[in-house]
């Protein structure tokens, strides 16, 4: 924690004393809830989160990148007043212009997400490029690591390519493509390696004010038989609509995400569908005890959600979503500014009637989020 600090603070000076430029931004969250799991059994956690980002122009073709996050949980056998502060650096990278390519590149751990954050919506180690075909259009490849384990060991490491084409306009369109493996040890059966193949293409359209998006994913993932030593290769497709529209005081939406198997293979995927129990909430995406789950061979959500201003301050919320082989959930709450574009608090509840296959209690949370932005 000390060191981390000390790094803290001699960014902040050398990068105000020899930076071109010099910036920061960061982000307090802290979030409370009550629920119960699976076996109708109440808990609740809090916890807080400290994120630090600093931007230096070090060069006019050559900027530093730095985002450290700090956070605390507290819950059941974890002290307020002790426990552990964990500290990370979630982004360490350089961002350098490459005129002659007029391309820009990254080394170093770096943020990467796809259209809907269905395969990768995370952090990195590795190499990017981002190439400008037109004011409106653009490519990007990277190389990289996802996960790495024993450092003299190469069978628990997953690596991969990333690319991304975009061309954004009032009908934009794009893909996402990755190419991922993973070598792992099958002692006392030999080595081997698994692939992961993701292609996404999408498609958003503004008629305003409504806004249409959707990708199809196809999928190519391998599976080690240990019985028969050997790998086996499993085809997967998949298609996410949302469709919303905003007006003047109010704004709603529906998703619908279909899937042939019972989920994608993710490299650390961050799809969003409104629902806090049957998956990742707004306000709060840790209570999924039961996120994105089904007992069915396919998936298949649906949620809408209807979001009311009554005044610059206050929104009520609302949402419904089903989940074959899970159940239907129902939340809703309220969001209140206590100081516009810096300070807000979100109130919520939710409640799922579980499919009586699943064996499971229905579930419900309850919370409250407290963010500041700056």
């Amino acid at each position: 924690m000390k060191r981390t600090l000390s790094l803290i603070f001699a960014i902040l000076i050398v990068g105000s004393m020899f930076a071109l430029d010099f910036d920061w931004d960061g982000e307090f969250r802290s979030r409370s809830a009550a629920y119960n799991n699976f076996n109708g059994q109440p808990s609740g956690h809090t916890d807080n989160r400290l994120r630090l980002g600093f931007n230096t122009e070090l060069h006019p073709t050559l900027n530093l990148r730095t985002l450290f996050e700090m956070s605390h949980v507290w819950s059941e056998g974890v002290s307020p007043f002790g426990g552990t502060i964990n500290v990370a650096a979630k982004e360490v990278y350089i961002d350098f212009l490459v005129e002659a390519m007029k391309s820009r590149v990254r080394v170093g751990h770096q943020p990467w997400a796809d259209h809907r954050g269905l395969v990768l919506d995370d952090t990195f180690s590795g190499v990017s490029l981002t190439h400008e075909l037109s004011d409106a259009m653009s490519f990007k490849a990277a190389f990289g690591k996802y996960d790495e384990g024993a450092r003299f060991s190469r069978y628990d490491d997953t690596q991969g390519f990333i690319f991304n084409f975009n061309n954004e306009a009032d009908l934009s369109y794009g893909a996402d493509a990755f190419l991922t493996w993973a070598r792992r040890d099958a002692f006392p059966n030999d080595p081997y390696v698994l692939k992961f193949i993701s292609l996404a293409p999408y498609l958003n359209m503004q008629l305003d004010p409504i806004n249409l998006d959707a990708t199809v994913i196809f999928q190519l993932n391998d599976s080690y038989d240990w019985v028969k030593d050997e790998v086996n290769t499993d085809a997967l497709f998949g298609a996410s609509v949302n469709v919303g529209m905003e007006m003047d005081a109010l704004e709603w939406n529906a998703d619908l995400l279909f899937l042939s198997e019972d989920w994608v293979n993710e490299l650390a995927g961050y799809y969003q569908n409104n629902l806090y129990l049957l998956g990742n909430g707004e306000h709060h995406d840790g209570l999924g005890i039961y996120a994105f789950g089904t007992i069915e061979d396919s998936y298949l959500g649906l949620t809408g959600q209807v979001k009311f201003a009554l005044s610059d301050q206050m929104k009520f919320f609302g949402a419904a979503g089903f989940v074959n082989g899970a159940g239907i959930e129902v939340n809703g709450g309220v969001e209140y500014k206590l100081i516009p574009d810096l300070l807000g608090v979100a109130a919520y509840g939710a409640y799922a009637i579980m499919d009586e296959d699943t064996n499971a209690e229905d579930p419900y949370a309850i919370g409250a989020t407290l963010k500041v932005e700056f």
